[in-house]
């Protein structure tokens, strides 16, 4: 089968499954596992090209929501089968996992679907036997203009498994728009923050981004001087922490390992 993956998260869990061999394209943000280096790039993950993929004769193209809803449509016409990949909980990513094994047409093994059940399943049930308290945390995605996901993310869901309780929305949205003074009406005990710690240098900029002050590349340090937040508990007692972006903001079979650090990170309040 010929598999053309439009969406960097889509392309971890193809190799995850041991899916790699069939992957024929990939987008230029698809940067893990090494082996994408070797595929060929159909464009950006916001911006595919079109007429390259169609030329490609992929038996199926991996989308991502609403961000490639005018192209899936290109390729519906052009009569292209399309997956479209976008999960809002934890348990709708595995399901999606098990479900791109039956669109593989070959024989299923769901074992390293399962791996990933026992770890969502290990992380939930400990916080709920030992009825661990649920800590505020804010997420603060983005620079400039702030969001936090909201009910209808996969990150939500993550935190609220982790055993964490997130900013609370009147809607249920992907992302909700925030303002530091949000952050500290809220009065979180941890903060997560894109961005990169005191003795890491700032992360590449990612291809095809334009975007000027980049939240991958704050300095978490700033976070913890922002004078907006100075009486916020998360700052006070040093819990402001930068997450790569593959701990959450992915969700692919890395996002189990941000979850299990995350989890520990509330054990041990």
């Amino acid at each position: 089968m010929r598999i053309i993956s439009l969406v960097p998260s889509c392309t971890e869990i193809l190799f995850y499954l041991g899916l790699g061999d069939q992957v024929v394209g990939v987008t230029a943000n698809c940067d893990f596992p090494l082996e994408v280096r070797h595929k060929e790039q159909v464009g950006y993950f916001s911006s595919p090209n079109i007429p390259k993929i169609i030329s490609m004769k992929p038996d199926l193209v991996i989308s991502g929501g609403e961000i490639h809803r005018e192209h899936g449509d290109q390729l519906h016409k052009a009569g292209i089968d399309l997956l479209d990949f976008d999960p809002l909980t934890i348990d709708a990513l595995l399901d999606g996992m098990v479900e791109l094994l039956y669109r593989t047409g070959l024989p299923v093994n769901t074992g390293r679907v399962d791996l990933l059940k026992m770890k969502r399943g290990s992380i939930e049930a400990e916080f709920s036997h030992m009825g661990i308290r649920r800590p505020r945390l804010a997420f603060v995605l983005g620079e400039g203009t702030l969001a936090a996901p909201g009910p209808a993310n996969c990150q939500y869901d993550a935190l609220k498994i982790c055993g964490a309780l997130p900013m609370p929305s009147a809607r249920n949205d992907s992302f909700m728009l925030i303002t530091w003074e949000n952050v500290a009406a809220f009065n979180p005990e941890i903060i997560l923050a894109c961005g990169c710690g005191p003795d890491e240098k700032p992360r590449r900029r990612c291809p095809g981004c334009t975007v000027e002050k980049r939240s991958c590349a704050r300095d978490i340090v700033d976070v913890k001087r922002n004078p907006s937040l100075s009486n916020v508990i998360a700052v006070m007692r040093g819990r402001v922490y930068a997450v790569p972006c593959h701990f959450f903001c992915r969700p692919g079979p890395r996002l189990f390992q941000g979850m299990e650090w995350l989890a520990g990170l509330i054990k041990q309040l």
